[in-house]
């Protein structure tokens, strides 16, 4: 892994995204690229109407926040010399540009506040953030408001079983190996399989993560909370002292089916750590593990 986008708002949340990504990818040895996407206009929501609202009348003009984002570079050269970083400065919608972005740069990964700045400045990094979990064709790790970097003791990974899901944890592996911090896999059983059928399943899919992501500090649950996911994650977060929840699903905006019971994009605002989401696929008829 070599290169981390944080896109900012120039928010205090964009900033504590940063401040996050400062010593993550100090410790993983790779380099930040910052993003500032300057919307020509936008459409906000006020009551019953919608009303275009120039971005220059909310935070300044294209120059003033090429030099502010100039400015972010340069503090974060300054502070972290040894730090690679680089700036991107976008006049077009973030989301319609991501991808290419992602493609021609290289990202391995984003790292994003899951809210921007305050009143109308929100709709930067507040509305674009679930539209990035969804669309971005690489993880993406969207960090609490106010929540500080901590060294990685346990990070755990929500699974329900796809076939794409050795790569996952093949690069939670990546992530965890620098910090020596376990990685605990977790899936949520399901009330409509019976319990020996579920830990059959368990068995077969840790026997093939085994075999394909060499990492000794792994160990495998199967933990109750089919009807409230939410639950169930935030206490084995915090009964294990998580300090990263990953998970993998079909529906970036976690509707696939593991997150198809009520969760929705819940998960991404009311968890309490930072959270990783995986796209995932499946391979049809073809045995993942063969």
């Amino acid at each position: 892994m070599k290169t981390i986008l944080v896109p900012v708002d120039f928010s205090d949340n964009s900033k504590n995204a940063l401040d996050y990504a400062i010593p993550l990818a100090k410790k993983l040895n790779m380099k930040i690229i910052l993003l500032h996407a300057f919307h020509p206009s936008m459409m906000e929501a006020l009551k019953d109407s919608l009303k275009v609202i120039n971005h220059e009348d909310i935070i300044g003009t294209p120059a003033d926040m090429k030099q502010l984002l100039n400015n972010w570079k340069e503090a974060v050269s300054k502070s972290e010399p040894g730090l690679k970083c680089e700036s991107i400065f976008l006049e077009s919608n973030l989301t319609d540009e991501l991808n290419d972005l992602i493609d021609d740069y290289a990202i391995d990964f984003i790292i994003m506040g899951t809210k921007g700045a305050t009143g109308l400045k929100s709709v930067f990094i507040g509305s674009n953030a679930l539209k990035i979990i969804d669309t971005a064709i690489c993880p993406v790790m969207a960090i609490p408001t106010d929540f500080k970097f901590k060294e990685y003791t346990t990070i755990a990974f929500a699974s329900d079983y796809h076939d794409s899901d050795k790569f996952s944890v093949q690069f939670i592996a990546e992530i965890a190996k620098p910090f020596n911090a376990s990685l605990e896999v977790v899936h949520i059983a399901n009330e409509d399989i019976k319990p020996r059928f579920e830990e059959d399943l368990l068995s077969n899919f840790m026997s093939g993560i085994k075999k394909e992501v060499r990492y000794e500090k792994m160990n495998f649950h199967l933990i109750e909370g089919e009807e409230d996911i939410n639950t169930a994650l935030n206490e084995f977060v915090s009964k294990n002292a998580v300090e990263l929840l990953a998970v993998s699903t079909v529906d970036r905006l976690l509707h696939g089916p593991l997150f198809n019971r009520g969760v929705a994009t819940n998960l991404a605002h009311h968890i309490q750590v930072p959270l990783l989401v995986f796209h995932a696929f499946d391979d049809g008829d073809i045995d993942l593990f063969d």
